[in-house]
């Protein structure tokens, strides 16, 4: 992308990146949530295991509050936007 065309176009990339943002936000939290609350995920500490040190229930089941699920998203679609601009030629 030359840089003249992106400065030209700066306003409608800022509308779409941040539009694009909030919408794979709630996409990913839909999502997250619903894996999360529908399937048994398990989490396996696997040097506990080998070392034969008892660290409560191995396999764990994993669960995941509100709050650090919509962390987690924000941190993935807010590198969306920054791979894309990130694609400008200086």
């Amino acid at each position: 992308m030359k840089k003249k065309k992106f400065f030209q176009n700066l306003g409608n990339i800022t509308i779409f990146g941040i539009f694009i943002t909030f919408v794979t936000f709630g996409i990913y939290s839909v999502l997250t949530y619903l894996f999360v609350e529908n399937f048994e995920i398990t989490m396996t500490n696997y040097y506990a295991l080998e070392q034969g040190i008892d660290v409560g229930p191995n396999p764990a089941p994993f669960s995941m509050n509100t709050m650090r699920l919509c962390v987690v998203c924000s941190l993935l679609c807010s590198t969306d936007v920054v791979a894309a601009v990130s694609i400008v030629d200086y």
